[in-house]
């Protein structure tokens, strides 16, 4: 009798279990799908007469002191003071704030970092100017932010940690291609980087990836998330594609972003709290595919990762120009030598796509540029010269005989 029931049970059961696995099938069939139709080709469109090009219109060398290398400039920052323009830029090694007087192609001033009360253990990661003799220093061993007077020496510290209202977080990542950005009109300062939600992927869609700082109160708030694109998907974790790069419109307060996986901008309004996306696709891009294995996996799968990565296309950093009114934004893609090469797409300042160009392989270093009224300045590394940092200015140029 036991027996027999046995039998009816299973009998029973396996056609259930087999539905079971069969939705399952399905179900892991459509979220496959659903990652690969997100970065479809078919749904960007793209806009392929082109009414603009960037152009080489001059050099610009500018002097390396006995302990400044070629390498080690960092966060380039244009600042026009009291009639003069410089460029303002880290130096890592000799731990140095070096302002270029660019009209003289001189060093004008040099803020030791020592002088000012950080040690190397502070680990200062960057630095953004807020008037000729203020600025803000970002720490990112103890994640804080420093206003300094060069005068009166440290005016206001604080530490960016846990909004004690909300259990997500930013940690801050400071670059060139991701600066500190300061908003005058507002006071607040603008910190970006990923998240440290510690793999907890079932909440990608709220995850943050700006810091607001109010330096009158100290206050700080978490807004704007990764693209949809990114909910749930696995871009390789850290070593993929969850960089991004954005910049700052103060002339209509927006603040931009450009995540790698996205063919679109993120365009978030400093003073509506809006956000919109615009489509802003290049025309030399592959699809972009999402990986198929848990974030927890990523160390099993670094080669997977990394010939998936050199065979893919990823949009990089985007600048504002507001002396032309216009936005750059860098691409990274295969080219048929297999090494990786770079575009730029140029934007106008309603983000109509009017031209893009392809750099010269192995050229420039895309992550060390500024913008100046002279023109688009980006860093030669083929420029082997233990004396200068030698940079090349770009500017927008109409296409002859464009239809």
């Amino acid at each position: 009798m036991k027996r027999g029931r046995r039998r009816t049970i299973m009998k029973k059961l396996i056609p259930i279990l087999i539905v079971i696995f069969f939705v399952l099938l399905i179900g892991r069939v459509y979220r496959t799908l659903y990652y690969f139709s997100t970065t479809s080709i078919a749904k960007t469109s793209i806009e392929k007469k082109d009414s603009l090009v960037l152009a080489v219109t001059d050099s610009l060398a500018l002097p390396l002191d006995s302990t400044t290398s070629p390498g080690v400039a960092t966060h380039e920052q244009y600042i026009a003071l009291e009639g003069k323009s410089y460029l303002a830029f880290l130096n890592f090694v000799s731990r140095n704030l070096y302002f270029y007087d660019l009209g003289h192609n001189a060093i004008a001033r040099v803020i030791h970092l020592d002088s000012l009360g950080f040690s190397a253990e502070d680990g200062v990661q960057g630095f953004c100017m807020l008037a000729a003799d203020s600025m803000l220093i970002y720490s990112y061993k103890k994640s804080r932010w420093t206003l300094v007077h060069q005068q009166k020496g440290k005016l206001a510290q604080g530490d960016i940690g846990m909004d004690k209202h909300s259990f997500l977080t930013v940690y801050p990542f400071v670059t060139t291609y991701a600066p500190m950005q300061y908003d005058r009109t507002n006071n607040r300062v603008y910190f970006t980087g990923p998240s440290t939600a510690l793999g907890d992927y079932t909440r990608d869609k709220q995850r943050n990836v700006l810091i607001s700082l109010n330096l009158q109160t100290g206050e700080i708030a978490n807004q704007v998330n990764y693209p949809e694109i990114y909910w749930h998907a696995n871009w390789g974790g850290l070593t993929g594609f969850e960089r991004l790069s954005y910049c700052f419109n103060p002339t209509d307060g927006l603040l931009v972003f450009s995540f790698m996986a996205d063919h679109a901008l993120t365009i978030y309004n400093t003073r509506t709290k809006k956000i919109h996306l615009t489509v802003a696709p290049s025309t030399f891009f592959s699809p972009l595919e999402s990986f198929d294995f848990h974030p927890m996996l990523v160390d099993f799968h670094k080669g997977e990762i990394e010939q998936r990565y050199a065979q893919s296309f990823a949009y990089l950093n985007i600048v504002y120009d507001p002396f032309r009114k216009m936005y750059y934004r860098f691409t990274d893609f295969p080219a048929a030598s297999g090494q990786k090469q770079n575009s730029v797409i140029l934007l106008t300042d309603r983000f109509k796509r009017v031209g893009e160009i392809v750099l010269p392989v192995d050229r420039y270093s895309i992550n060390n540029f500024f913008v100046s009224e002279a023109g688009f300045f980006i860093k030669r590394k083929d420029a082997h010269n233990d004396e200068f940092l030698v940079y090349d200015c770009f500017l927008p140029e109409h296409i002859n005989n464009y239809e």
